[in-house]
C-alpha cells in the first residue's frame, strides 16, 4: 500500500493498478459497515481525462471525470498546493448526485500538476428530509448537505474539523459516514509519483486504444428508451471519424424531483458503448462529446431536485443500446446496485 508522502515509481502498465492500490488503502481504514457502500477509484489527468479507474457500479463510469473538469475549471492547473483535497457531491458541478461525494487530491511531479488522484464513495444518508434520500425531494435542499466544491488541506490525514462537526450536525450516522470519508481521504492523498513519463504514455495509450474502438461503431442516427410509466429519451447520434457526438432536446424539469446530472447519462451511453466494443466505459469518454440543454431534465440545474440519476443513466443506457442495434445486458437496478 502507498503510504501518504511516498513517492512510487510506476510504469504505464503499473498506472492501471493504482485505483486497486487506494481501494485497499480506503478498505483498511473505513468502518466495516461503510465498506459495503459504493465505491469508485481512480486516476485522472490534468486535463481531466481518466486514466485508470475501478467503479463498483456502472453509473460511475465518467464521475471523476466530470468532477475533475469542473475542478480544473474552476482552479486551472497552477492553483493547487500538495496536502490539500478537493470534495464535492454537486451534481451541477459534473457530480452524479447529493449522495455521492468526491474527493480529488493532487499529484505533482517537479512542482507540476501531473493528474488528479479521485475517489467516489455513495453514502446511504446525507441528511435528507427522511430516510428514502435517493427518491425524495422536489429541490435539491430537500435532499441533504450539498457541498460544492469545497478545497481544503487535510488535517492530519483527516478532513478538517470544521467539515466533521457540520456533518454530523446534519446527517443521521456521522459515526460511519465521517470515519469512511477521512479513509477515503486518506486514500487519494495517499499517491505519489516520482515521474511524469508513466502518465503521459498512459494517456497516449489511452486515447489510441479509444480512438481506434469509437472507429469501429456504427450506430443509428436515433436511438430511443421508454420507461415502464412511459416516459422516454431519445438521443441523437452523429460519427465523425472517432469522434461521437450525443445530443438530446429539451426536456422541462420535473418538479416532482425525478431529474439526472449530466454525469448519470453520459454513464449510461458509455456503459453501452462500451459494451459493444469490449474496452472499460471509461476509456471510451475522450471520443464522446455529450449535449444536453442546460435547465432540462437530463442536466438539472439550480435548484432542481436530482433524484433520477439511476433512471436517466439507465434510459440512456437503452437509447445507446437501441442506436446500436444491440441487446441490453443489464437492468436498471444494476446501474445503483438497488
Amino acid at each position: 500500500m502507498t503510504q501518504p508522502n511516498s513517492p512510487m515509481s510506476v510504469t504505464s502498465s503499473s498506472v492501471t493498478d493504482l485505483p486497486l492500490v487506494m481501494r485497499s488503502a480506503f478498505l483498511e481504514k473505513c468502518p466495516k459497515p461503510a465498506a459495503t457502500w459504493p465505491l469508485c477509484m481512480g486516476l485522472v489527468s490534468a486535463e481531466g481525462n481518466v486514466l485508470a479507474q475501478h467503479e463498483d457500479l456502472p453509473i460511475f463510469a465518467s464521475v471523476l471525470e466530470g468532477v475533475a473538469r469542473a475542478a480544473v475549471a474552476r482552479f486551472g492547473k497552477s492553483d493547487w498546493a500538495d496536502g490539500e483535497l478537493y470534495l464535492s457531491n454537486d451534481p451541477y458541478l459534473g457530480g452524479l448526485d447529493l449522495g455521492t461525494i468526491v474527493m480529488l487530491a493532487p499529484i505533482f511531479v517537479q512542482d507540476r500538476l501531473a493528474a488528479l488522484a479521485g475517489g467516489a464513495l455513495r453514502l446511504d444518508d446525507i441528511g435528507a428530509m427522511r430516510d428514502d434520500i435517493f427518491t425524495f425531494g422536489r429541490e435539491i435542499m430537500h435532499q441533504g448537505v450539498r457541498l460544492s466544491g469545497l478545497r481544503f488541506p487535510l488535517e492530519k490525514g483527516h478532513v478538517p474539523e470544521m467539515l466533521e462537526n457540520y456533518l454530523a450536525a446534519n446527517i443521521r450516522n456521522p459515526e460511519l459516514a465521517i470515519p469512511a470519508l477521512n479513509a477515503l481521504a486518506a486514500a487519494v492523498a495517499g499517491i505519489r509519483i516520482d515521474g511524469v513519463e508513466a502518465i503521459a504514455q498512459r494517456s497516449r495509450d489511452t486515447a489510441h486504444a479509444a480512438e481506434a474502438a469509437a472507429r469501429t461503431l456504427a450506430l443509428a442516427e436515433l436511438g430511443e428508451a421508454r420507461d415502464p410509466s412511459g416516459e422516454t429519451l431519445q438521443l441523437k447520434f452523429a460519427c465523425i471519424g472517432n469522434q461521437i457526438r450525443v445530443s438530446a432536446d429539451y426536456t422541462p424539469i420535473d418538479r416532482e424531483g425525478r431529474n439526472a446530472s449530466l454525469a448519470a447519462v453520459r454513464a449510461g451511453i458509455l456503459v453501452a458503448l462500451a459494451e459493444a466494443v469490449d474496452i472499460r466505459p471509461w476509456a471510451l469518454s475522450e471520443c464522446v462529446n455529450l449535449e444536453v440543454p442546460e435547465k432540462s431534465r437530463f442536466n438539472a440545474t439550480y435548484p432542481a431536485a436530482v433524484q433520477g440519476v439511476a433512471w436517466a443513466a439507465f434510459l440512456s443506457y437503452q437509447a445507446t443500446v437501441h442506436a446500436l442495434g444491440r441487446v441490453a445486458t443489464l437492468d436498471r437496478r444494476q446501474f445503483l446496485g438497488e
